[in-house]
């Protein structure tokens, strides 16, 4: 491989979502231990990705996602509605992002060995501002954002344009991502290679495509040599 193109959200960088969950529930009186929030986010975001593909962590979505939380977590004696608005006003999804232990080093290491490295990313249009903001746009030969191109994952036409700028034939670049539908079905349809990151102890079974699946970044590695 002579190329990389990564996915953004859960992939680089991620948001805290146990902690605070946790606390919105004890605060209505029900307790619930970290792995198994963790444990129904994971579960969660796989329906979500399947199910309800661009949708995941919209607004209007997130009551149906808080409907399928409470039942992973056999929860039915709290107020949806109250739930909802307390975690809107105390700890509101998505607000804050940081990058994972492993991004820097592992980005900064990918660049030592010589490969090009792209961004594409279904976003809104603060993808930028916020890559600058976490210092990671220096990373990137090719930043293509959904917003910016009215396009999202997984149409073809983010894909080809991250190709081209980065100038690198489909066979030479692999696609990075942690959801299977945008990612790997994306990737696979401009003829590229897909590497499906599963951090989480939620596995899922071996579905059709032409991807490896990883559980680190560091995993990649073994597809780029050095200088």
């Amino acid at each position: 491989m002579r190329a990389a193109i990564f996915d953004l959200g859960n992939t680089l960088i991620h948001t805290e979502r146990t902690g605070p969950f946790r606390q919105r529930l004890e605060e209505l009186g029900v307790e619930r231990s970290s792995q198994e929030i963790q444990d129904a986010f994971d579960f969660s975001d796989k329906h979500f990705m399947k199910n309800y593909p661009g949708e995941l962590g919209q607004d209007p979505f997130y009551m149906k996602y808080l409907d399928l939380m409470l039942a992973y977590l056999h929860i039915l004696e709290v107020s949806k509605e109250e739930l909802y608005r307390n975690i809107f006003e105390k700890s509101p999804p998505r607000s804050v992002w940081v990058p994972y232990e492993e991004t820097v080093p592992f980005l900064t290491e990918l660049r030592r060995r010589g490969a090009r490295v792209g961004l594409l990313t279904n976003w809104d249009p603060g993808a930028r501002d916020l890559l600058a903001r976490l210092d990671l746009t220096r990373f990137f030969d090719s930043i293509v954002v959904s917003s910016e191109i009215q396009s999202e994952k997984p149409a073809r036409k983010g894909f080809l344009q991250s190709l081209d700028e980065l100038g690198i034939p489909p066979r030479e670049a692999i696609y990075v991502g942690d959801n299977y539908y945008d990612d790997v079905v994306g990737a696979n349809q401009v003829g590229m290679r897909a590497a499906l990151l599963n951090r989480s102890s939620f596995q899922g079974g071996h579905m059709a495509g032409d991807y490896v699946d990883i559980h680190s970044l560091m995993d990649l590695l073994a597809y780029f040599s050095g200088k």
